[in-house]
């Protein structure tokens, strides 16, 4: 009885053993056994399809063998969709892993994992297998240890075949050497800083680091691991692999990375310092991020938290001060003195160049206060007139450099593009002020040694 189609063929079947036969040796009762859908070629299924007359099932008006078989429908998938007369049908030799009870089937029994070994075309229908000699003729033996399946024998092949051993090819699973945390067995825990905490510690099996900082974590109640769903990820930086693994997963959303020195000062304050500073975060995930800026500025300095020497000396460390500096600071007043305001175009025509390079004879302090002498210098050129110039290029008219250079070195070719250029000190540009006209350059020269 087929049960299921595939590509437009019936391709599952319900097959039975008989029950019992008349007096003329013929099979009068069927008993369910099992079903099978595998192990026929496409052109053996299409065969078979056609050499059989099928039947449309009907609800009401079941086969008569079928009801006599007293098999109870269990699942909605059972249930065929067309029958055959017993005569009209075949006999298929099947193959399975072993016999097992089943209360589905009318047999009382079915074979697991079957599949269609042969199409028996050299059998008549009446030469299938009988329930009777299905379980006599079955050399059941079963042996301490072994599945029920492992003692059967079929009445075709009576002798076991061979069972060939397969070496296996599953690969070896584990911790790589030096990636599991460190044995602390025999280490004693001496405080309850990190007590029933778990650390995931994302440093390279080769960091000396890592060793000290498991150890340590141990020693405050706490627990090293290799993964942690929920644990405290500490790393120094983010070029590490398995860091960079864990940045590009959905954890890094929720989680944040905390660096080997937050670990040390929840040690020193004998707690666990949460939530974390901005400087104890190697990454910080987007919740946390909101909370910091509410509570620190841009430099990770606290609002609310009173601030020593020593907290806020790595601070300004960090720090960089733009490269423009001065002129960030200067073009804001520029724009307010020249709304509303006119001043003489003293220097009308003047593209000048203000030359910041350090000289290696004066200190830092020096220098810090020459480049801002030239800031104001280059502002009263633009109020007069005149524009100032980033880059030393063929517009360049006027190079502007301290009063403190008395002789300028060309070693560097710094002034290659400009040699037609006039250099003139400072000084120039306030003196030009004062007298209300442009002065002769001659007189605030530099001289520049090429």
């Amino acid at each position: 009885m087929p049960i299921h189609r595939r590509g437009g063929l019936i391709a599952e079947f319900l097959l039975g053993v008989v029950g019992t036969k008349d007096a003329n040796n013929q099979p009068h009762k069927f008993h369910t056994f099992c079903k099978v859908g595998t192990g026929m070629t496409g052109d053996e299924m299409a065969s078979m399809n056609q050499q059989i007359s099928w039947k449309t099932w009907d609800d009401h008006d079941p086969p008569p063998h079928y009801m006599m078989s007293h098999w109870t429908t269990i699942k909605s998938d059972d249930k065929p969709h067309v029958w055959c007369k017993p005569e009209d049908s075949c006999i298929l030799q099947v193959h399975g892993y072993e016999i097992c009870d089943c209360e589905t089937m009318s047999a009382g029994m079915t074979l697991r994992f079957p599949r269609i070994a042969r199409w028996r075309k050299d059998k008549e229908w009446w030469e299938c297998e009988c329930l009777k000699d299905l379980k006599v003729g079955l050399l059941y033996k079963p042996k301490e240890g072994k599945r029920p399946g492992e003692g059967l024998v079929f009445l075709e092949s009576r002798q076991k075949k061979r069972q060939k051993t397969h070496k296996s090819n599953a690969k070896r699973t584990g911790v790589i050497s030096g990636m599991a945390p460190v044995d602390t067995s025999g280490i004693e825990v001496e405080g309850k800083c990190f007590l029933d905490s778990e650390f995931q510690v994302m440093l390279k099996a080769s960091d000396p680091d890592k060793k000290d900082l498991e150890i340590m974590i141990h020693k405050n109640g706490g627990k090293a691991v290799g993964t942690s769903s929920s644990g405290y990820v500490i790393a120094k930086d983010t070029s590490y692999l398995k860091v960079k693994n864990f940045m590009s997963s959905a954890a890094a959303e929720e989680r944040n990375i905390m660096n080997p020195a937050w670990v040390k000062r929840c040690v020193q304050a004998g707690k666990l310092l949460l939530p974390p500073a901005p400087q104890d975060l190697v990454h910080t995930c987007p919740q946390l991020l909101k909370e910091q800026a509410q509570a620190y500025d841009q430099f990770g300095d606290p609002f609310a938290v009173a601030t020593s020497i020593d907290s806020i000396k790595p601070l300004l460390e960090k720090m960089v001060p733009p490269a423009n500096i001065y002129e960030a600071s200067a073009q804001p007043s520029i724009r307010e003195l020249k709304n509303g305001s006119t001043f003489p175009s003293i220097f009308l025509g003047v593209v000048a160049y203000i030359d910041r390079r350090p000289l290696s004879s004066l200190p830092d302090e020096d220098h810090v206060a020459r480049c801002e002498e030239l800031t104001l210098a280059g502002i009263e050129v633009s109020l007069y007139g005149g524009l100032v110039s980033e880059k030393l290029d063929g517009s360049v008219t006027h190079i502007l450099v301290s009063s403190q250079d008395l002789c300028r070195s060309a070693d560097s070719h710094h002034f290659t593009e400009a040699k037609s250029c006039k250099v003139v000190s400072h000084a120039w540009v306030g003196s030009c002020i004062s007298d209300g006209s442009r002065l002769p350059e001659s007189l605030f020269a530099i001289m520049i040694t090429l």
